[in-house]
């Protein structure tokens, strides 16, 4: 568990980018999800295999792409097309067009753990080299990719927050992009009975994003006239046991993450009106999520009744959702203080990770 402040200095977001099916940029992403605009399409690049031709025959998948890529662009271009311009919108919205106000910055980009994205070094290497070269002449003083999905990216936060207390330098950028249109991907998803089709209709519609925080202490940002989106609570991870499914879905990890997280903001006398989530239309989230609830309310937590799960308008951007419950929450946070914020971000993914952080209004 990570506490994001350093005596009264807290780790606040100065800058946020975006680049998901449902807009080109954090605006329009904002807007759509908050508005419940949904923007998924048929994907005539994939046709998920039918397992009873008696009653059911070969249909597009339902997908959700980002407008203007090319189809034929390789799963390192698409993923590099995505999130450059997601960057430089997030630095540009922090520190305009002078980014030597942002001092000695680490950059930490996290994937997915889909089979076409989790290819080991070749593409780490290649996504977190190239992205540190496409910033205008800024120089990272850091930058390393991970493969640990979207409650990796919630992690990152913590440990963007950790690097900032201890002042290992000025800024971090966390970001996340993904793509689980890659056929390899989704040949993988069908397999697995994961898909959203005529079948399945409880599986989960592919999709694609990237997004982006600047994050700083909170004096830093006034010593430079920035205004920050939000300040960032505390981080709280556990993992599930993979070996026994029943346990995973008992929601003892989710629960202890949110507790955590719930916990450190009673004891400052907050409390959330929001819940934003990585739910995607498969039952075993739902089933997780549920029993997670029950048990935070055997315990005396309330939670929000407001839940935000952006699934349901632009469907699974894999490890990016992470990236994007972030832009959307910090966003709401300077813009919308009452029904969209204080605000509680919960991720889990595919092996077995959980996390949970807070964003609240500065």
């Amino acid at each position: 568990m990570t506490s994001a402040t350093r005596g009264s200095d807290a780790v606040v977001v100065t800058g946020i980018g975006a680049t998901t099916p449902v807009g080109p940029q954090v605006l329009q992403t904002v807007t759509s999800i908050r508005a419940g605009i949904a923007r998924m399409t048929e994907h005539e690049a994939f046709e998920p295999p039918v397992q009873d031709t008696a009653r059911h025959f070969p249909e597009p998948l339902v997908a959700c792409s980002v407008a203007g890529l090319p189809r034929d662009l390789t799963l390192i271009q698409r993923l590099l097309a995505m999130a450059t311009p997601a960057l430089a919108w997030a630095l540009h919205d922090a520190a305009g067009t002078d980014r030597a106000k942002l001092g000695r910055v680490h950059l930490a980009v996290f994937g997915g753990d889909a089979p076409a994205t989790r290819t080991g070094t070749i593409l780490a290497e290649t996504v977190a080299h190239r992205l540190a070269h496409r910033t205008d002449g800024l120089q990272f003083l850091r930058s390393r990719y991970s493969d640990a999905g979207a409650a990796g990216f919630l992690r990152g936060l913590g440990d963007a927050a950790e690097d900032l207390v201890s002042g290992t330098c000025d800024t971090v950028v966390v970001g996340a992009v993904d793509s689980l249109l890659a056929p390899e991907t989704l040949a993988a998803l069908a397999a697995d009975s994961r898909l959203k089709t005529a079948e399945n209709p409880v599986g989960l519609v592919p999709a694609e994003a990237a997004s982006f925080a600047v994050l700083e202490l909170a004096s830093r940002a006034r010593a430079r006239g920035a205004v920050p989106y939000a300040r960032l609570g505390t981080v709280s991870s556990r993992v599930e046991p993979e070996a026994d499914d029943q346990h995973a879905r008992s929601g003892a990890a989710l629960a202890a993450c949110l507790d955590d997280v719930i916990a450190a903001l009673a004891a400052d006398g907050v409390v959330p009106a929001a819940v934003y989530c990585n739910l995607n239309g498969e039952p075993r989230g739902a089933e997780e999520w549920g029993a997670a609830s029950q048990r935070l309310r055997a315990a005396g937590r309330l939670l929000p009744g407001r839940l935000v799960h952006p699934a349901d308008c632009m469907g699974d951007a894999g490890s990016a959702m992470g990236a994007v419950l972030a832009c959307l929450a910090a966003h709401s946070q300077r813009h919308d203080k009452t029904a969209w914020a204080p605000a509680i971000l919960w991720c889990g993914t595919g092996s077995g990770s959980r996390a949970a952080a807070s964003l609240r209004p500065v």
